[in-house]
Order: structure tokens, then C-alpha cells, then sequence
């Protein structure tokens, strides 16, 4: 992983996440040491996640929630998936189709998410939170944002 770059179109700081292995090149907030102890907690019905992929290289991203208080689900998208695919409730596997070189923000709805793949308990609160997210390479990150407002284009934060 490089530290911050300076991206002079956006005007603002990104991250690379690049080498040969995902296993070995990637970022995790908070660390893995600090799990579950320090887990993020963000409770935003979106997430987004500006991304900028790298021409002909792979990445995967992997979004820890808890939900209920009790089941662990890992949503993880990458350009390697060819079509969606829940494992067992427990894991939940998208496709992520970027242009290379291109910033994207990608937008998911996980409240929606969650509830249609039935990952939420019969007959309890419909509670989850962000835990931790790992972002392995190749790609560049300029943030990972939750959120409970469903942004258009026109109306992202300035951060975003």
C-alpha cells in the first residue's frame, strides 16, 4: 500500500491499494487487533464507497456487518464475481463492474440488501451496523462513506 496521493483533477487525497496479492496488500478499519472491541458501529442505511479501479487488475472489498446484535455477514463486492450470489446467509457476493481509471462512486442500499436476501431474523428489529470493511487490492480508495440519505450525483457531499 502507498500513503496518500494528491489527485490534482479531484483536488483531494486518495489512497492505493496495490500489489501481486489480495491477502497481502490490502487495508482493514479498524485493524483486525482491535476487533470486536473496537468495531466501527456505523448504523447508515447506504454506504458508498468512491473507487477508482486500475486498468486489468482485480479487487475485492469485504463490508462486516452485524446485524441483530448476534449474526455476522460479510458483504464483499469485487470485479472478479460474475453474478450476485448469497452463500448460506452469511456472506453475500456482488459484482462490481468499474471503468478503468475512472473515479466511480459505488452506492449500495444494505438495509434493502439485507432484507431481500433474507439475512434478518423473522419476528425481530431489523438493526445492523457496519463493523469493519477490508479493501484489498488493486484499486485506489478516496473514502468510505454510510449514510442514512440516498444521494444523487448532483447532491453528494463535497467530501464524497
Amino acid at each position: 500500500m502507498q500513503g496518500s496521493i494528491w489527485d490534482k483533477q479531484l483536488a483531494k487525497n486518495y489512497v492505493r491499494i496495490q500489489g501481486t496479492s489480495s491477502s497481502s496488500n490490502y487495508i482493514q478499519v479498524p485493524a483486525s487487533k482491535f476487533l470486536p472491541k473496537k468495531a466501527l458501529g456505523l448504523t447508515g442505511k447506504f454506504i458508498y464507497l468512491m473507487i477508482q479501479g486500475l486498468d486489468g487488475k482485480n479487487c475485492v472489498m469485504h463490508l462486516d456487518y452485524m446485524v441483530n446484535e448476534t449474526r455476522l455477514t460479510k458483504v464483499s463486492l469485487s470485479n472478479i464475481y460474475k453474478e450476485f450470489k448469497n452463500v448460506n446467509g452469511s456472506s453475500l457476493q456482488i459484482p462490481l463492474a468499474m471503468q478503468p481509471g475512472k473515479w466511480t462512486v459505488v452506492c449500495i442500499n444494505v438495509a434493502k440488501l439485507l432484507e431481500d436476501n433474507n439475512i434478518f431474523l423473522p419476528n425481530q428489529n431489523q438493526s445492523f451496523y457496519l463493523r469493519s470493511f477490508q479493501i484489498c487490492s488493486t484499486i485506489n480508495v478516496r473514502g468510505v462513506y454510510t449514510s442514512d440519505i440516498a444521494y444523487q450525483v448532483h447532491s453528494l457531499h463535497k467530501d464524497m
